[in-house]
């Protein structure tokens, strides 16, 4: 059953947003942030697999404001990995990652 994964704020620095519990595998199918902001910021999320992150989104992606932006391609992570973020400006975009663990 897709649930609720993760959900927050963005921050200025790179966190793990979500880390696969251990002995579990994850499927994300979708993030949703959306800038309660005055003005744009922007938005960086990572894949991390393998100790190393890799983007998930274009660099330094544009939130127009007070919009949203969806990603909706499925990921599939293994125990450990995790998605990683932050924003330009932080406590402004929120997000939710949504999925289910196996």
């Amino acid at each position: 059953m897709i649930k609720a994964l993760a959900n927050g704020l963005l921050q200025i620095d790179q966190l793990a947003l979500y880390i696969v519990p251990v002995n579990a595998s994850t499927k994300v199918t979708n993030i949703i942030m959306v800038n309660a902001h005055s003005s744009a910021i922007t938005v960086n999320l990572y894949v991390n697999t393998t100790g190393t992150s890799r983007p998930l989104t274009p660099v330094d992606l544009s939130i127009a404001a007070y919009a949203r932006a969806v990603i909706d391609d499925m990921i599939m992570l293994e125990s450990n990995d995790s998605l990683e973020g932050y924003a330009s400006t932080a406590d402004k975009v929120s997000y939710i990652i949504n999925g289910y663990e196996e």
